[in-house]
């Protein structure tokens, strides 16, 4: 009996990058892939959690197979992924077969399965990536001079577009957040704040103290003026 594909990856329940992950210690994130399981034919999207490259006995037999991709590819561009290649996951899976080999059960293909197997590139299936609030704000870093903090904050939170994405939804408070520390690390910098951005560090209180001379300086350049 021919085994039907399942996919199981929903795009509408899943995190926007899904199958991203570093851990503290790593350079790079870890491996990303969409697996399609010839047992059951159900197929979704993960990350593997080992750093070693190792491989459970099911993948390394090939009853589950895995077809990288990168892992900064958001979910909705996975879904759409598996959607258009679902007619060649379903082709794997009608010409495959487990069998025990004497040792373990192990995954047997027809050639046109197998050539599909070894000619599905899935990696190249990607536009953008996430990409963090300084590099995106870089060609604008503050605010202009009509323009209050939080209009800012939400103009920089609805303007994403050509596939690179923020690695959250990014709510009004966390895209303050964000900004703030953009703003602080441009200050440690030994660059100079506008008044505006200045006096929201200070009125929020997460600046090094070490700096908050400087802040007022730039927050309150009349200061002396008025002494």
């Amino acid at each position: 009996m021919t085994t039907q594909l399942t996919i199981v990856f929903n795009p509408e329940s899943a995190h926007r990058f899904p199958v991203y992950r570093k851990y503290p210690q790593e350079i790079q994130a870890q491996l990303a892939f969409i697996s399609l399981d010839i047992r059951t034919g159900e197929i979704n999207a993960d990350y593997s959690r080992e750093t070693d490259n190792a491989a459970s006995a099911a993948v390394w037999h090939s009853p589950e197979l895995r077809f990288p991709i990168n892992p900064e590819t958001p979910a909705n561009q996975i879904a759409e992924v598996i959607g258009d290649n679902s007619e060649k996951f379903q082709t794997i899976l009608d010409g495959a077969t487990e069998e025990w080999d004497g040792n373990n059960y192990v995954g047997r293909f027809t050639d046109e399965a197998l050539s599909i197997i070894e000619s599905l590139d899935l990696e190249s299936n990607f536009d953008g990536g996430i990409i963090d609030i300084a590099t995106w704000i870089e060609t604008q870093l503050f605010p202009n001079e009509n323009q209050s903090i939080k209009a800012f904050a939400q103009e920089v939170a609805d303007s994403e577009d050509n596939g690179y994405l923020f690695e959250r939804e990014p709510t009004l408070e966390w895209m303050l957040d964000q900004l703030e520390g953009v703003w602080i690390e441009y200050l440690v910098a030994g660059h100079e704040l506008p008044i505006t951005v200045a006096g929201f560090i200070l009125d929020r209180g997460n600046y090094p103290d070490a700096w908050e001379d400087e802040l007022r300086e730039f927050a309150y350049p009349d200061a002396e003026l008025d002494d």
